[in-house]
């Protein structure tokens, strides 16, 4: 009998252990899964995108689907690595562009439908500007800060390769 407790006693161990060692590989996982679903939210990490969103207005104005939409891509890399302090401003921002580019995307390629699909996108949306410019002022106040970046006063392509003083 004693035998026989003693391989249960084993067997019990056995199993105890290689449950445990399942339930650490499934965290394991999950937990690398997630790392890469969820990149790190950071202030270096944010600065070092949203200064490529810079052009986004001029972008707009410009009319171009392509750049537009290619800018918008910008904008949603730099929002997925959002600290939490700037994380829903920048989100309001992500709205309202993905909104525009979507209007846009459907436009076709020829300059005045693409100003045609913006101008209309603009004034369905009109309800949202007081949102999007305060969520813009505030990600201008935190990349200023966090980043010591002024996105207003950042040079644009068209800016630096302008030749006048």
């Amino acid at each position: 009998m004693e035998a026989e407790a003693s391989s249960n006693r084993l067997r019990a161990w056995r199993l105890a252990s290689a449950t445990v060692a399942l339930v650490l590989i499934i965290v394991l996982v999950v937990l690398v899964v997630t790392r890469k679903r969820n990149p790190d939210r950071s202030n270096e990490a944010f600065c070092g995108r949203i200064s490529s969103v810079a052009e986004l207005s001029d972008i707009l104005a410009a009319g171009d689907g392509t750049q537009i939409q290619s800018a918008v891509q910008r904008l949603n890399n730099a929002s997925r690595v959002a600290p939490a302090a700037i994380a829903p401003s920048v989100q309001v921002l992500v709205d309202y562009a993905d909104g525009l580019a979507t209007s846009v995307a459907t436009a076709g390629n020829e300059r005045g439908s693409v100003d045609a699909a913006l101008a209309e996108a603009v004034r369905k949306r009109n309800g949202d500007v007081p949102a999007v410019v305060a969520a813009g002022q505030d990600v201008q106040r935190f990349t200023q800060t966090a980043c010591n970046i002024d996105l207003a006063n950042l040079p644009t392509e068209s800016s630096a390769n302008s030749t006048t003083p």
